[in-house]
C-alpha cells in the first residue's frame, strides 16, 4: 500500500498558487488617489496670489488659497480655503491656468464670491460654448441628482443654470488647477486608480508561466462609475516579462465597460512564442490598473473581482488555469468591534435576565 500510494504522488504534477489581488502592494505604492486630487471635485484647484512677477513654470508656493481640498500626503485633507504655507505637503505643485487650458471647463456661481469660484460650486464642461448649461454639457464635479461625468439632456433640472469662467491673467485673478489626472494639461474630474496584482509560485520564464488572463471587478453604481484601464506597457507583468526575455512581441488589452463592472483580458500576441511565460519573478507585480469615477467621499463600494471560467493561461499549452480571486473596497466599513456583530449581541440581551435566574436558582438538595 505504502509503495502504491509513492508511486501515485509521484504522477501528479504540482499545483501552483497564483491568485489576482485588488490593491495589494508590499512597497507601499498601492493604489490610492493621487496627490492633490479630491475624489468629488476633481483635480484641485488654487487661487494663485503671487503668480505675478514669477519667471518661469507656476507652482503652488506659500500664500495661495486651496479653493478644493488637498490631500496632504498622510492620508488627510487641507481644508477649502487654507493658506497653503511652508512645509505644506502640496509646495512646489505644478498649477495650471489660461483660457486655452481651462478651455469650456467653467462654474456655476452662488454669488458667495460673484464671478470667482468658491468650494462646492459644480463644474461643468460647456460643450457649446454657450455660457449656460444645455444639453451635451458634462458634470465634472457632484450634482444633486447626477453623477460625475454624467452628460445634461434636455429634462434635467439643471438646464439653463448660468456658467462662469474660471479667472486669469486679464482679470488679475488666477484661478489655477493641478494636472494630476491625465497629465493633459487640462482640467479633468476626479478618478480612482485600482491595481490589479499577480501573486504566485509558478517558476518565471517556464510553459507554466502566464501567457494571458482575464477577469470581471464589479463595484456599487450609485458610488463609483467603471470608467477604464490602464495598462499593456512598461511597468506591467507581461510587457516586463517580455522586456526580461528579449522578446519583441507586444500585448493588448480587450475588455468593455458598463454600468456595474468592467471586463478586461490580455495576452501576449503570437502563438506560442515565447513558449514560456511570466511567473514568480514579476509576483505582487501589477496586471492592469482599473479606472472609476468616484462618486461620493464616504460611501463603501467592494471592488469584486469575479469568477469566470478563465483566469490565467500559460505559454505552454495555452490552457486556461482558475485563480484565487482576493477582492478589495473602496472607503472599506469599520468591522464591528464585538466580534459576532451587533446584531448577535441585541439577540442575546434578553437571554441575560433568564441566565442570571437559573445561575442563581436554589440547589436541590441530594439526599
Amino acid at each position: 500500500m505504502a509503495i502504491f500510494a509513492l508511486t501515485l504522488a509521484s504522477t501528479v504534477k504540482a499545483q501552483y498558487n497564483t491568485a489576482f489581488v485588488v490593491n495589494v502592494d508590499p512597497l507601499g505604492l498601492g493604489s490610492t488617489y493621487l496627490p492633490g486630487v479630491n475624489p468629488v471635485y476633481g483635480e484641485a484647484l488654487y487661487k494663485d496670489l503671487n503668480l505675478p512677477g514669477t519667471t518661469g513654470t507656476a507652482k503652488v508656493s506659500a500664500g495661495d488659497v486651496r479653493l478644493t481640498p488637498v490631500s496632504d500626503g498622510a492620508g488627510g485633507w487641507y481644508a477649502a480655503g487654507t493658506t497653503v504655507v511652508a512645509g505644506d505637503a502640496d509646495i512646489n505643485i505644478v498649477t495650471y491656468g489660461a483660457a486655452a487650458r481651462w478651455g469650456t471647463i467653467k462654474h456655476r456661481d452662488t454669488g458667495a464670491t460673484a464671478s470667482r469660484y468658491d468650494f462646492g460650486e459644480f463644474i461643468y464642461k460647456d460643450a457649446d460654448a454657450s455660457g449656460t448649461v444645455t444639453a451635451g454639457d458634462t458634470r465634472y464635479s457632484n450634482v444633486p441628482g447626477y453623477k460625475v461625468s454624467s452628460v445634461v439632456v434636455a429634462s434635467d433640472t439643471d438646464i439653463g443654470g448660468a456658467l462662469v469662467i474660471f479667472q486669469g491673467m486679464l482679470t488679475g485673478v488666477f484661478e489655477r488647477f493641478t494636472d494630476n489626472l491625465a497629465a493633459n494639461t487640462a482640467y479633468d474630474f476626479a478618478r480612482l486608480f485600482v491595481d490589479i496584482y499577480w501573486t504566485t509560485d509558478i517558476p518565471d520564464n517556464t510553459p507554466f508561466g502566464m501567457r494571458g488572463y482575464q477577469f470581471f471587478c464589479a463595484v456599487d453604481p450609485n458610488v463609483l462609475t467603471p470608467l477604464g484601464w490602464i495598462g499593456a506597457t512598461s511597468g506591467y507583468v507581461l510587457m516586463d516579462f517580455l522586456g526580461s526575455v528579449g522578446s519583441s512581441l507586444t500585448t493588448a488589452i480587450v475588455g468593455s465597460v458598463n454600468t456595474v463592472q468592467l471586463d478586461v483580458s490580455e495576452q501576449i500576441l503570437g502563438a506560442l512564442d515565447p513558449p514560456t511565460g511570466a511567473g514568480d519573478l514579476w509576483s505582487y507585480g501589477k496586471l492592469i490598473t482599473l479606472i472609476f469615477i468616484p462618486q461620493s467621499l464616504t460611501q463603501h463600494s467592494p471592488l469584486d473581482l469575479l469568477a469566470t471560467s478563465l483566469g490565467y493561461q500559460d505559454a505552454g499549452t495555452e490552457l486556461w488555469h482558475t485563480v484565487t480571486l482576493t477582492d478589495g473596497h473602496y472607503n472599506e466599513p469599520i468591522a464591528p468591534e464585538f466580534p459576532f456583530g451587533v446584531s448577535v449581541l441585541v439577540a442575546l440581551v434578553p437571554m441575560i435576565p433568564i441566565i442570571y435566574v437559573w445561575r442563581t436558582r436554589p440547589k436541590r438538595k441530594v439526599a
